[in-house]
């Protein structure tokens, strides 16, 4: 196991899942994210281990291969986890007076504010159910929200689209997770 400073608790992929003494099915709607994101971790590791893992190393070599190998995995899983979260949320917006700024919040996000023409304002809020949200890039914070750095924002409305892009969350480091790895067999 590859120490973590995450909460503890115990994963086995063909079973069900214990996080803090309490146990849950594997359907996603009822595990913590980073639960999720731990899971995809874990069997994408088993499989790039059936496949070449283990193959012509000794202990120290098959180790740093795999902390590569979850760096190389871990931001794209984290991504993919978080764009279906976002496409699973019902975003809320609130105008912030004096600022022609909205705070869009969605639940499991760290909310964003984005900046919208006041002749764009008033159809931006009558339509905000209606927008529609692309290119997310998303990031997953130590404090388990996760962290949406680009987005691109469409209203039907009226035509407008709108970019949020945050370059100081783009650096958001990511939270260790205690990651099971598979024993080299020798």
């Amino acid at each position: 196991m590859i120490e973590s400073t995450s909460r503890t608790y115990h994963f086995d992929i063909d079973k069900t899942m214990e996080y803090e003494g309490i146990s849950v099915s594997q359907a996603f709607e009822v595990v913590p994210a980073r639960l999720k994101i731990r899971q995809l971790i874990e069997e994408e590791l088993s499989t790039w281990y059936e496949k070449e893992g283990y193959k012509y190393e000794d202990e120290s070599t098959y180790q740093e291969r795999i902390i590569r190998k979850i760096e190389d995995i871990q931001p794209m899983i984290i991504h993919e986890v978080g764009v279906s979260s976002f496409d699973n949320c019902q975003p809320e917006c609130f105008f912030k007076q004096g600022t022609l700024q909205f705070e869009i919040q969605l639940n499991g996000f760290r909310p964003f504010n984005i900046a919208i023409p006041l002749a764009e304002v008033e159809s931006f809020r009558i339509h905000f159910s209606k927008l529609e949200y692309s290119a997310q890039k998303i990031a997953f914070n130590e404090i388990d929200q996760f962290v949406i750095t680009y987005v691109k924002i469409f209203n039907p409305d009226n035509g407008k689209r709108y970019v949020f892009y945050n370059a100081e969350d783009e650096t958001v480091k990511s939270p260790s997770f205690a990651i099971s790895v598979p024993q080299m067999d020798l």
